[in-house]
């Protein structure tokens, strides 16, 4: 984050993040439980494959669309025959 936002602001951002997990903890009158590292992997991972199958959906959508536009008719006596030459 220090890299992205610069370290005054990611200072402040941690601040945030444990005052929100603070007050929850307190509201709720529950003990902290570590997710631990997997739930970041497994969420990170989750994020990255609806990212990735909303990306397909638009792209399919997009070529889908680019189809409709063009409207390709498909004249079969206008191929000539097997064994004729086009350039007579």
């Amino acid at each position: 984050m220090i890299a992205r936002r610069g370290k005054k602001r990611a200072l402040i951002a941690i601040g945030h993040k444990i005052l929100c997990a603070s007050y929850h903890i307190i509201k709720n009158k529950e003990a902290f439980e570590d997710l631990g590292y997997e739930y970041l992997i497994e969420r990170k991972k989750k994020n990255r494959l609806e990212y990735l199958k909303r990306e397909l959906k638009e792209q399919e959508d997009k070529i889908e669309k680019q189809h409709k536009e063009k409207k390709v008719v498909f004249y079969w006596w206008l191929i000539p025959a097997h064994g004729t030459d086009i350039n007579r």
